[in-house]
């Protein structure tokens, strides 16, 4: 009993949100890449924090072939609210209000000319 009048901590703390984290999506989408290239081209996530108080996550396209080669493909930063967030992407700045738009977006930064041209860049370099 004595215990409990110490442990001033509400009992539903752990209690994991409802709404998927932004670095959640980013690992689930980054573990897809490897099947759709045989592997010559993965994804990784890589977070840290910054001076803004910010989440940083930058995904990086890695071909293993190449020492692990990383081409940073985007950069997330959010506040620890998660959404509203920012997608950084050949010099774009892409708001993002909320997981549904966030995942639209990847869609689109994914299906990119540019996106494909340094993947397929990638493949042929892991291949020569």
């Amino acid at each position: 009993m004595a215990t409990n009048q110490r442990d001033l901590w509400p009992s539903d703390i752990s209690v994991l949100p409802d709404i998927p984290t932004p670095l959640s999506i980013l690992r689930e989408k980054a573990s897809l890449l490897g099947e759709k290239t045989n592997n010559l081209v993965e994804a990784e996530v890589r977070s840290h924090g910054n001076k803004s108080d910010q989440f940083v996550h930058t995904f990086f396209l890695v071909a293993p072939a190449l020492d692990n080669y990383r081409y940073p493909l985007l950069t997330v930063t959010h506040k620890i609210e998660l959404y509203p967030l920012t997608i950084s992407f050949s010099g774009l700045g892409i708001q993002v209000n909320n997981p549904d738009q966030f995942t639209d977006e990847l869609r689109k930064i994914f299906a990119d000319e540019k996106t494909k041209s340094v993947i397929q860049v990638l493949v042929a370099q892991s291949c020569s």
